[in-house]
């Protein structure tokens, strides 16, 4: 290095020689070139900023000039020159003056430079420079675009050639900018920044201008190329200097104007972002400032910010701002080019152009001047310029050809340009050349896909013509490029309507609608394809939504009617007529709405019609009188109601309604002759006249204050009306089946039918209506045939299923199918025809207490109000439901109907629709109104009524309308012995012998039978509390005789063995409960002989059969025989309850096992039944434990911190109870009682062996438990229910079935909530996520439903669950409450007093811990009583008293009280020993615990004299503990080898010491 430091200073030195002494040119040039070149060299070498620095550049600076004006011969090289512009664009030499540092030496060096070396691409940077400043800098506003071209086409070769001029990038980039070529001038811009950085790595320091300048050009051209993110960056860094990005490091500071400018730039990035309240802010304070040096671009503010206002709507404000940015722009300095200029006066024409609404001649010339001057101006705004100027000469001055010519013009420039394309579409549609349009659109879309306007345009063409495939993807197209056009979403949405792709529509419509929330045909077309999907309650509020925009819309109050009447349909369809109505008179108001003033729309008028229609099978509102007139027309013509009162008022009322519906009839025939009038070459409408005159003629036939004499008249009228319409139209199917239906006579009707399944094969409704003509003549098998077809072809058709089971009711055996088929038609929306044919079927199966078969007579009732027949199938219903008032209404108003019009009126007619109602022939014997009369009285009877029943059975008994019917002597019988008057059962007696000898049915005769058997063997004495009622005792016998010859006739007519059964177990259970022997046998030998003509062998039989003998031999004394008899009986049907109880019972009462075997096997069943078997056979013995002990004893409560102890048989005989258990619940799957004992046994099971498997089995079967409990509510109060009926008065069958259900809720509430705490625990232990949560919950849940039952030992074991889980979750403090609310409810409770000293004992408060302790040990010792069972008191007090005193030792211990505590494990382990092997478990225990005591004391005083004692207890306990009978487990046991090791260590360990002492000691006394 310092031998060419050395060369370079002697170079330096020759060459300063050289150069001193000749001039530039000739051959000492390139000594001067070489000299100017280590000077430069030199400078470069110094730091920036430098005073060396400074010194060197006035040397270069002073060297150059001097070269360049050299005399005589002048410089021959353009080294000085370059070197003097270079040093110029420094800023540090701006103190220096003159010598080419100021703008005009600048000027004279480029000028010299071009002059002398023009062929420098140096010289035409220099010139672009120059010719800048003079023409455009210098020159008036606005720059012209030709000048900018001139600049960029000299200036762009030259910095190609030679990129080493700053001020060259600034203006290249700055011009291209301008003349909207922004790809160039971002890499022109570029380049520049790659010089600013060449130039600062060199040490110069540029001017602020330049530098700004080259990063706001790049910025502003990045905005122009959507790279938001880069131009963020650029201007960033403009206005945030403190910024480190790579950019501001190139910048020392940003002029203000640059800085304005860059501000500028970021509110327009504000404004693409969506920001527009930001833009708007930033905008509006930029362009208020005022005009001034720092602020010469403010015309660009304001232009855009009145851009801004115009598309806000803000016209007013736009105008001005718009204007004030023309003004701005002319100023001399505003450094405006004519393109800017030109795009101000674009908006400020838009802003006129809007602003002249209604046109205006003075605002719309003003707007068409500035669009003019625009137009004028080549650049991007040019075509929407002339696109302006079409729209000025089509709208405003009509010229059609200019505007043609406007709008090409303006597509030549720019085929992009949306406004232009639509207006010259619309002119050439409006000229009738819709095919030329179509082209241009196609050739247009061809050549420019990004034109989104002709895809748009093309797809509506598409639409128009049908092809909807083409068009979904010309608008798929047109989106791709302008997403946010609202117009294109909804043609998407109307294409995919019309190729019924619904969903894919009512999204498009649902994007329409969010882009312009008031866009009416979306929100219409929306609501359509809704109710299409069966959304009624969107698709109204999508309707409304367009009415609120514009309430006279007409296509949203079309659709709103629309949307309307499709509700009410499907209102009547689910039975609510009531609300049908209502929205068919609100759609009739809107099709009022809709026709004012637009009477030429036919479809308004038929829809008018479609809605006055449908009040055939809903009565109009009478409150829309004050609407009508013709639309409305429902109440036109009526004559006013009756408001009697009672039954004659309701009667009035029912015909009132059926005259609403006939004047609707009206309203929409004027509707369709309207329709008619406008279009009456339609066929349709002429059908729809027809259905007028057709459902009119069946109202009418209702009553014969209606006219009914018209219906044949209307029904002709009908015929002749659809048979024109067929002239019209002879291919239409619908009207061949209306002609079908309308037609008279069976072959018109079935050339009909045949001739609209010609043309239509598919409709299953016609298959159907041709399947009934067919059952109709006689011909079944046709009749099936079609309705197979109907079928096959519309599965979910009710009328298909309503007339099959019209043709199932034609069998004598199909009574079963035909309730079948017709509540399927029900479900699938079948009318009145399908609900009375369902009622009817279903109170012919027995199936009358369902409350579906009650909601269909209820239904039938309301749209057929004068039909008796359908108030006697829902007096039945409620007869059967145990409603005897609501029966008895329903009786009295069909015997109303039958007395103010007998039912006649064409029962045969087929009719169409809702109101199609098959009447039931009545039974010839006594009629419909016999019937009636018959089955009120029944309802008296069984309504208590007795002596209102027993006189209206003796007028139908007096007036012969009580023969034939055997059922009616049933009931009259039970009146008669009800009311206790006199020889009440002589005559009642009798009636069952007169129903007898009707010759009925045999399940009717059977029942007659039963009571009469009953009533026979009433005066027997059964023993207590046999339901079978006594009234005083007698020495009444029973005829034996009589009662065989009865049981030979019933079992003559070949019964079912289920009718004859209750027979025999009556007659067996009064042989049972007879005192007299010969009696009882004689009863028990006529049950045998009728047994033997029925054949009849069941399980279930032969088992009550023995349990009655078993019955009667523990009434004879016979123990031994009875409990055989009993267990027999369980072996032969094992899954009766009350057989097991019985077995359980007569066990227990002859000794023949143990108590345990006995008490383990009345633990299967549950209480209820247990208390049935009381009640059926005798009173249990007292000792016997009920369900709640025997829990107790074999299960574990596992609500206390520890397991509570249980007894030690239970506990080994765990696994097999177990078994035996889960053996028994497969064999009783219903029963719940099982299934809870099961979950209590699993429970246990997994307690012991602490196996997370376990706990889950346990966590299954508690979930079955609940579950059955939850639904074996219902049978077993059915059990009760039926083990009440009887002959008991009936309030003391009340009584008794209350008591029982109280019972059994009580019974289940318990289980219930200890189903709850035992799953709670074992979620506790499950390990599985979520877990824990599961158990709080589950434990939140038994306390929720023990606090609403007076149980405080039930509420006290959901607390603790509660607090345990509250453990878990790490929550003591809540804990610890929780179990105190457990000892306040219930004191002294031992789980609960160890779970709290747990818990204040982890908690540190071991004072509170030992109180608590001291008090559930006071507590014990008081009241030893832990249990409800005697047996078990002691050995539960003393394990109890033994685990409290365990953890009292361990609570002494923690607070370092060994002595006290060693002296309490003593006193627990002597308790356990003295007390027997019961307690070897928790002897164990205790041992372990008072050697762990011992070995800690002795480990805390080592060197006191009773440490040894302490560890020789220590050993004795641990090894007693491993060699006892108590069986440790794996883990406890190695637990005590690992005490009982230390123990023995500390013992060798003491003994070794106590030797060494001893050594010393005799070391010490040798010596």
């Amino acid at each position: 290095m310092s031998s060419k430091s050395g060369e370079e200073e002697g170079m330096q030195m020759l060459l300063d020689s050289i150069t001193s002494q000749t001039c530039p040119s000739g051959l000492h040039a390139a000594y001067h070139a070489k000299h100017l070149e280590l000077l430069v060299r030199r400078m470069e070498s110094q730091p920036a900023r430098s005073t060396e620095r400074s010194t060197e550049t006035k040397a270069c600076l002073d060297s150059a000039w001097r070269m360049m004006r050299c005399r005589p011969g002048g410089c021959c090289t353009p080294a000085p020159y370059l070197t003097a512009l270079l040093l110029a664009e420094d800023q540090t030499l701006a103190h220096l003056e003159g010598r080419c540092t100021d703008a005009a030496g600048k000027a004279l060096v480029g000028r010299r430079l071009c002059h002398q070396f023009p062929w420098l691409p140096q010289s035409a940077a220099a010139m672009a420079l120059i010719v800048h400043h003079h023409l455009i800098a210098k020159g008036p506003p606005p720059g012209k675009a030709k000048d900018r071209t001139l600049i960029i086409q000299v200036l762009s070769p030259a910095m190609d050639a030679s990129a080493d001029s700053l001020p060259g990038w600034q203006l290249l980039s700055e011009l291209q900018l301008q003349n909207e070529q922004p790809e160039a001038a971002a890499e022109s811009a570029g380049r520049g920044l790659k010089c600013l950085a060449q130039r600062r790595s060199r040490g110069y320091l540029p001017p602020p201008e330049v530098a700004a300048g080259i990063v706001l050009a790049r910025g502003h051209s990045l905005l122009a190329l959507d790279r938001l993110d880069e131009a963020q960056a650029m201007f960033k860094a403009l206005t945030d200097l403190s910024s480190s990005s790579p950019v501001s490091q190139l910048l020392d500071s940003v002029p203000k104007s640059v800085q304005q400018e860059a501000l500028r730039g970021q509110a327009l990035i504000l404004k693409q972002q969506g920001d527009t309240a930001a833009a708007e802010q930033l905008l509006a304070d930029l362009a208020q400032r005022e005009q001034g040096p720092e602020c010469m671009s403010q015309h660009l503010a304001q232009t855009d910010y009145g851009t801004l206002l115009l598309e806000q709507g803000n016209l007013q404000g736009a105008q001005v701002w718009l204007e004030k940015a023309v003004a701005s722009a002319s100023l001399p300095g505003s450094h405006s080019t004519d393109k800017q200029l030109a795009r101000a006066r674009l908006q400020l024409g838009s802003a006129y152009w809007q602003l002249g609404r209604p046109p205006s001649q003075e605002v719309r010339g003003q707007a068409y001047g500035h669009w003019l001057a625009a137009a004028s101006v080549g650049g991007s705004h040019q075509a929407a310029a002339f696109a302006k100027l079409g729209l000025w000469y089509a709208d405003f001055k009509a010229d059609v050809p200019r505007a043609r010519k406007c709008f090409q013009r303006a597509l030549g420039l720019n085929p992009l340009q949306s406004e232009a394309g639509e207006g010259l579409c619309n002119l050439l549609r409006a000229e009738g050349r819709a095919d030329t349009a179509q082209a241009l659109c196609q050739e247009v879309s061809s050549r420019a896909p990004g034109a989104t306007w002709a895809w748009r345009r093309l797809a509506f063409f598409c639409l128009h013509t049908g092809d909807f495939e083409k068009a979904v993807l010309c608008f798929q197209t047109a989106l791709r490029g302008d997403v946010g056009h609202a117009g294109a979403w909804e043609g998407l949405g109307s294409a995919y309507q019309s190729l019924a792709r619904l969903t894919a529509a009512l999204k498009a419509y649902g994007r329409a609608i969010e882009l312009e929330p008031k866009r009416l045909f979306s929100l219409v077309q929306s609501g359509l394809v809704l109710l299409a999907l069966g959304n009624y309650t969107e698709a109204q509020g999508l309707v409304q939504a367009a009415l609120e925009a514009d309430p006279q819309h007409v296509s949203a109050l079309f659709a709103a009617a629309q949307l309307l009447l499709a509700s009410a349909k499907y209102r009547i369809a689910q039975g609510t007529p009531g609300m049908a109505a209502k929205d068919l008179a609100l759609a009739a108001r809107y099709c009022q709405r809709c026709s004012q003033g637009r009477g030429h729309l036919q479809v308004v008028w038929k829809l008018m019609g479609d809605v006055h229609l449908q009040f055939h099978a809903a009565t109009p509102p009478a409150q829309d009188q004050e609407h009508g007139t013709e639309a409305q027309g429902c109440t036109h013509g009526i004559a006013a109601g009756g408001n009697g009162r009672g039954k004659a008022g309701a009667l009035q009322k029912a015909l009132h309604s059926w005259e609403l519906r006939i004047s609707a009839m009206k309203a929409s025939r004027r509707a369709y002759a309207r329709a008619l009038h406008l279009a009456p070459a339609q066929g349709s409408l002429w059908g729809d006249v027809s259905a007028t005159f057709y459902h009119e003629a069946q109202l009418r036939r209702a009553h014969p204050k209606l006219d009914p004499h018209q219906a044949h008249h209307l029904r002709a009228s009908a015929e002749a009306l659809i048979r024109g319409g067929l002239r019209l139209e002879p291919s239409s199917a619908a009207l061949w089946a209306g002609l079908g239906t309308c037609a008279r006579g069976a072959p018109h009707q079935e050339y009909a039918f045949t001739r609209s399944l010609h043309l239509d094969p598919k409709c299953a409704r016609t298959w159907a209506a041709l399947g009934r003509l067919y059952m109709e003549s006689g011909a079944r098998g046709l009749a099936d045939t079609c309705f197979t077809q109907a079928r096959s072809q519309e599965p979910a058709d009710s009328a298909t299923w309503a007339a099959m089971g019209a043709l199932a009711g034609l069998s004598p055996t199909g009574g079963s199918e035909k309730a079948d088929f017709y509540q399927h038609a029900v479900k699938l929306g079948a009318g009145p025809e399908a609900l009375a044919g369902f009622a009817e079927g279903a109170l012919g199966e027995g199936r009358a207490s369902s409350g579906g078969v009650y909601a269909a007579a209820r239904r039938v009732v309301e749209a057929q109000p004068y039909s008796a027949a359908a108030h006697n199938m829902l007096g039945l219903a409620c007869q059967a439901r145990g409603h005897f008032a609501g029966a008895l209404q329903a009786y009295s108003a069909g015997l109303d109907v039958c007395t103010d019009h007998y039912e006649g009126w064409g029962t045969r007619d087929r009719i169409a629709g809702p109101l199609c109602l098959v009447q039931q022939e009545a039974d010839p014997a006594f009629g419909l109104q016999h019937a009636l009369e018959l089955n009120s009285a029944c309802a008296l009877s069984l309504n208590s009524q007795h002596e209102e029943a027993v006189k209206k059975f003796k007028l139908l008994e007096e007036s012969g309308r009580m023969h034939g019917a055997p059922s009616a002597w049933l009931s009259y019988a039970s009146a008669l012995y009800q009311l206790h008057k006199g020889d009440a059962k002589l005559q009642a007696q009798n009636a069952l012998e007169r129903g007898i000898s009707d010759s009925p049915a045999p399940q009717e005769h059977a029942a007659l039978l039963h009571a009469w058997i009953k009533l026979e063997l009433a005066d027997l004495q059964p023993t207590p509390p046999y339901p079978i009622p006594t009234h005083a005792p007698s020495n009444h016998q029973p005829d034996l005789q009589q009662l065989s010859s009865h049981a030979e006739a019933l079992t003559a007519g070949k019964p079912e063995a289920a009718m004859l059964r209750p027979l025999w177990l009556t007659v067996s259970a009064a042989a049972a409960a007879s005192s007299e022997a010969a009696t009882a046998a004689g009863l028990r030998e006529l049950v045998r002989s009728w047994r033997a003509q029925a054949d009849d062998d069941s399980a279930e039989f032969e088992a009550e059969l023995l349990g009655l003998d078993a019955l009667f031999a523990s009434q004879t004394g016979q123990k031994l025989q009875a409990a055989r008899h009993a267990a027999r009986a369980l072996h032969i049907c094992p899954w009766r309850p009350l057989q097991t109880a019985l077995a359980a019972r007569t066990a227990l009462d002859a000794s023949l096992t143990s108590s345990s075997s006995a008490r383990r096997l009345a633990a299967t069943f549950p209480q209820s039944h247990l208390c049935r078997a009381t009640q059926s056979y005798q009173v249990l013995p007292a000792d016997l434990p009920n369900e709640a002990v025997l829990m107790d004893m074999l299960t574990v409560m596992v609500t206390g911190a520890v397991a509570q102890p249980c007894l030690l048989d239970a506990a080994r005989e765990l696994r097999v109870m177990y078994k035996d258990a889960l053996q028994r619940a497969h064999s009783q799957p219903h029963c719940a009682s099982i299934w809870y004992l099961l979950a209590s046994l699993a429970l246990h099971y997994a307690a012991s062996t602490q196996q997370a498997a376990a706990y889950r089995s346990a966590l299954a079967l508690c979930n079955r438990a609940l579950h059955m409990l939850d639904c074996s509510s219902a049978p077993e109060q059915l059990d009760c229910k039926e083990q009440a009926n009887g002959h008991l008065p009936q309030q003391q069958q009340q009584q008794q079935r209350q008591q029982q259900q109280q019972q059994q809720q009580q019974r289940h509430h318990q289980q219930q909530v200890q189903l709850q705490c035992m799953r709670s625990e074992c979620h506790l232990h499950t390990r599985q996520g979520g877990s824990h949560e599961q158990a709080m919950s589950c434990a939140k849940a038994a306390v929720r439903a023990a606090s609403g039952f007076c149980d405080p030992e039930l509420t006290a074991a959901a607390l603790q669950q509660l607090s345990r889980c509250l453990e878990h979750a790490q929550q003591r403090t809540k804990a610890e409450e929780a179990c105190k609310k457990a000892l306040v409810g219930r004191p002294g409770r031992p789980t609960a007093v160890l779970q709290l000293a747990r818990l204040l004992h982890g908690s540190n408060k071991h004072q509170e811990a030992l109180d608590t302790l001291d008090q559930g040990l006071q507590h014990l010792s008081v009241c030893p009583s832990v249990t409800a069972h005697q047996c078990v008191e002691p050995q539960l007090n003393l394990r109890w008293r033994l685990v409290l005193c365990l953890h009292k030792a361990q609570v002494l211990a923690t607070m370092g009280d060994l002595h006290q505590a060693t002296s309490v494990c003593q006193e627990a382990a002597g308790l356990s020993l003295t007390s027997g092997h019961d307690l070897q478990p928790h002897a164990d225990t205790a041992q372990v615990v008072l050697g762990a005591l011992s070995l800690q004391s002795a480990e805390s005083e080592p060197d006191t004299p009773n440490a040894m004692a302490s560890l020789s207890t220590a050993h004795k306990m641990f090894t007693q503990a491993l060699a006892g009978k108590g069986k440790l487990g794996r883990q406890d046991s190695a637990l005590v080898c690992w005490l009982l090791a230390r123990t023995e260590l500390l013992g060798t360990l003491r003994r070794k010491q106590e030797k060494a002492e001893a050594h010393a000691m005799q070391v010490r006394l040798r010596s």
